[in-house]
């Protein structure tokens, strides 16, 4: 940013006021395809994006403005397309589903529960590819009060492969 003169006067946009206090989910990470970083953010309720250039890209409140859990966020192309998907996961006690979303805010599946629309014991999400074959695929792990599963899925959210991670009896999360 530059002032009448031509002189800088500051080296980017700031996204936080002074009295942040951090403890957000962010990632800065091209979403758009065009090689340039831009940057996530999870901040209570509400999921928002901006550009590279600092233009806003997307905002949404997956589970209302409400909605007072902690958003978990994973990004990735799965459907190969040279942009990111978004998924969005909610915390335990919670039975909300996975929302998927693409880099400009718009809806790619609305409620996906892999474990049942009546499971609340939250979800944890990443994109992973286990090999060529397979491209990138969505990792769930279970939250409490279920069995230690991790589950792998593709690109159209069918169930591919999964495994306990832990003794049965766990029921602490992945």
């Amino acid at each position: 940013f530059f002032d009448e003169q031509g002189n800088r006067v500051r080296n980017g946009f700031f996204v936080f006021e002074d009295k942040y206090k951090g403890g957000d989910t962010i990632a800065h990470i091209d979403m758009d395809g065009n090689g340039k970083r831009d940057l996530l953010l999870a901040h209570g309720a509400k999921l928002t994006a901006w550009r590279d250039d600092g233009q806003l890209l997307l905002q949404v409140y997956p589970y209302t403005a409400n909605y007072t859990g902690k958003l978990r966020i994973a990004v990735g192309d799965i459907h190969h397309n040279n942009t990111k998907e978004i998924f969005v996961a909610p915390s335990a006690g919670y039975p909300a589903p996975i929302k998927v979303y693409n880099a400009d805010g718009s809806s790619i599946k609305n409620d996906w529960f892999p474990y049942g629309a009546q499971y609340k014991g939250g979800y944890n999400i990443t994109i992973a590819n286990f090999g060529a074959d397979l491209g990138n695929n969505v990792v769930v792990g279970s939250g409490v009060g279920k069995e230690p599963m991790v589950d792998i899925y593709d690109y159209a959210f069918n169930r591919i492969s999964g495994w306990r991670a832990f003794e049965p009896a766990f029921r602490g999360g992945i």
